[in-house]
C-alpha cells in the first residue's frame, strides 16, 4: 500500500508531507481539546532522506483529544 504522504515528483524527486508543528489546545477545566499537526511539504532525492530546499505549507489537521486518545499506535522496536 502506498504512502498517501509521500509523492513522486520526477523519476530524481519525492515530496513528503510532515508536520513540524504540532499545537495542543488543551481544557484543564472539563480535559477537553484538539490537536492541530500544521502541516508542510518537504522535498527529497527520491528513496533517501536527502531532503533539500525551503518546505511549502501543505494544510493542517485537526483532531479531537478523544479521537486522538482513542487510537493506538504500534512502535517496532529491534
Amino acid at each position: 500500500m502506498p504512502n498517501a504522504r509521500i509523492r513522486a515528483v520526477n523519476p530524481a524527486t519525492e515530496s513528503e508531507s510532515l508536520a513540524p508543528r504540532t499545537i495542543i489546545n488543551w481544557n484543564p477545566t472539563d480535559n477537553t481539546g484538539s490537536v492541530l499537526f500544521d502541516c508542510a511539504r518537504f522535498y527529497r532525492t527520491q528513496g533517501t532522506f536527502d531532503y533539500f530546499g525551503a518546505p511549502e505549507p501543505d494544510g493542517g489537521i485537526s483532531v479531537s483529544l478523544p479521537d486522538l486518545l482513542a487510537r493506538s499506535v504500534d512502535v517496532p522496536t529491534p
